[in-house]
This record gives C-alpha cells, sequence and structure tokens, in this order.
C-alpha cells in the first residue's frame, strides 16, 4: 500500500500483482485501506508520546467475517497497551471481541429499544 504524488491510496491487486488505486477494490478492502492509514497516522502523530485511546466507529460496516476477525487480532497483538474503544451495532464484532480478547477486555453492552 502506498500514496501515490496525487493523494491516492494505492495498492497491488492480489489476483494479478498489479498496482492499482485502491479506489476501485472492494468496499471492504477500502475501508481496510483507510483503516490502515488512519492507523499509522496516529502512530506517526505519537511518536514518543503518550499513546491515546483509539476511537472506532462502525469501522468493520463493509468488512466481512474473516477480515473482522484479523483485523481484531491484529489489534490484540499490536494494541495491547492502549484502550480502544469499539462502537458496533453487530453482534458480530461483539462475539469476535470476546474470542480474541477473552477476559482480558472489559465490555460494556448498551441497547437501544426502539
Amino acid at each position: 500500500f502506498r500514496i501515490d504524488d496525487n493523494l491516492r491510496p494505492m495498492t497491488i491487486n492480489p489476483e494479478n500483482n498489479e498496482v492499482v488505486n485502491a479506489l476501485l477494490l472492494s468496499a471492504g478492502t477500502v475501508d481496510q485501506v483507510y483503516l490502515a492509514v488512519r492507523l499509522a497516522a496516529s502512530e506517526i502523530l505519537m511518536e514518543g508520546k503518550e499513546k491515546l485511546p483509539l476511537l472506532l466507529d462502525e469501522i468493520f460496516a463493509q468488512f466481512d467475517d474473516e477480515r473482522v476477525k484479523s483485523a481484531l487480532e491484529f489489534f490484540y497483538k499490536n494494541y495491547s497497551g492502549r484502550q480502544i474503544l469499539l462502537f458496533t451495532c453487530k453482534e458480530r464484532e461483539v462475539e469476535l471481541a470476546r474470542e480474541i480478547y477473552g477476559q482480558s477486555a472489559a465490555y460494556h453492552i448498551l441497547t437501544a429499544k426502539v
């Protein structure tokens, strides 16, 4: 993944190994690219400083189950010393977080009756 001179997100298409505009790929891939950019930017901005919490609101809306699980595993392995606030309206994310984080995470599940 890289950003070209025109600030377009570019990535390698896994089907043919060509460098393509990431926006031409699936919605899940595009959201995954933007998440990677946001995480990289936060690391650069906080280098040598106190780590701020990650606030993640519906970041998995376009992700399939496999992508959600991979992302949560990535957070678990790479952001264990950092507070992560994940807002979601899907039970899928809650169940996968429980599976991956187990007892090491605090869960606050709020439901709204409409």
